[in-house]
């Protein structure tokens, strides 16, 4: 299974309509929780601050300010 490409911005979990990029939340909720039955593991350890930094990475590696539409 290939990794995926995180420079998108385009995540399949997600509350935000299509067409628009998921939110910090929905980042930071897949980060803390994971996705079951994928290859994503989770991170409950991590502290609400820990989570809104990687959310901020990952968000700046698909060269999005803000999150929004891409």
């Amino acid at each position: 299974m290939a990794a995926r490409d995180l420079t998108t911005g385009v995540y399949k979990y997600k509350t935000t309509l299509r067409g628009f990029l998921s939110t910090e939340g929905d980042l930071a909720r897949m980060i803390s929780q994971g996705i079951p039955g994928t290859a994503m593991p989770k991170f409950p350890h991590l502290s609400d601050q820990d989570l809104a930094v990687v959310a901020e990475h990952l968000k700046k590696l698909s060269g999005e300010g803000e999150m929004g539409k891409p």
